[in-house]
């Protein structure tokens, strides 16, 4: 039987059996024995291995974030890969019949994704962000009921709507769900794992248009529109101070007539006339 000697912060989980080493998600390349990586979240797939043991999906999803592997393997003597139901991919470890290890695991089919595959084990290694009994979710129908609900109703009256979710995993479980509305804008880091997906024989989001440089065109509008209004109040205060500058000499002209009045007596005339000249260009 398999016996866990350690389990380090430092370099994930590590399982010996005699002279065998299996270093679970590791945080640096190990000097020796098996590295399991479970799936291509940061917090897993966390440094670049020379061979790794993963999903294909894993590997190659790694790999477009940064994280490469010079080979991987997707199976060995004694060691087993379960389908973990969290992201694209992402995979359990059954080692020699007797130690399982999840990985980050979801316990229901939700888009493409299909459930995590339970087994038969002696010892447990559990991986949880939600474990314990009072997390109790709605199914995901009423989720994706209430969301399409909530668009419609927004859209309706001409308010954005931002769903929220890592680029890599949640981002294109939404995409999935909801790409049905128009336009639906993403951010690179989104679009990019999107792509990966389809390339992998997953299509979601297709036809979403780049947040980002939809933003800079957007703020570079926005800006042009500001400056074009800034300018023509410039202008329209320019217009303003000629026909106001005009009445005043007419003023000034007609007060002369009345009797002895100085060429300079408009106090407001000077008060423009000082002003224009000391204006900044």
């Amino acid at each position: 039987m398999l016996a866990v000697s350690t389990v380090r912060r430092s370099n994930g989980i590590v399982i010996n059996k005699g002279n065998r080493r299996i270093f679970l998600d590791p945080a640096h390349t190990p000097s020796s024995g098996t590295a399991f990586v479970s799936h291509a979240h940061f917090d897993h797939a966390r440094t670049p291995l020379t061979e790794v043991l993963a999903s294909r999906e894993t590997a190659f999803l790694a790999g477009k974030r940064g994280i490469k592997y010079g080979s991987f393997k997707e199976g060995a003597p004694d060691l087993k890969l379960l389908d973990a139901g969290h992201i694209l991919g992402s995979r359990g470890l059954l080692i020699d019949e007797e130690i399982f290890f999840t990985g980050d695991f979801v316990g229901r089919s939700r888009a493409f994704l299909k459930k995590a595959i339970a087994t038969k084990c002696e010892t447990l290694i559990m991986d949880t962000t939600f474990g314990r009994n009072e997390f109790i979710f709605p199914s995901i129908e009423s989720i994706v009921d209430r969301v399409n609900r909530l668009i419609a109703d927004f859209f309706s009256r001409g308010i954005p709507v931002v769903l929220m979710g890592y680029a890599l995993g949640k981002a294109q479980i939404i995409s999935h769900y909801f790409s049905h509305w128009d336009p639906i804008y993403a951010t690179k880091s989104v679009l990019e794992m999107n792509e990966a997906h389809s390339v992998l024989g997953v299509r979601v989001g297709e036809g979403f248009r780049e947040f980002d440089e939809v933003m800079r065109q957007g703020l570079r509008d926005l800006l042009g529109q500001k400056l074009a209004k800034v300018r023509q109040k410039i202008e329209d205060l320019h217009t303003v101070e000629s026909s106001l500058k005009t009445a005043l000499r007419r003023c000034n002209r007609r007060m002369k007539h009345i009797g002895e009045v100085p060429e300079d007596s408009c106090p407001v005339l000077k008060e423009i006339d000082a002003a224009s000249r000391n204006k900044v260009k």
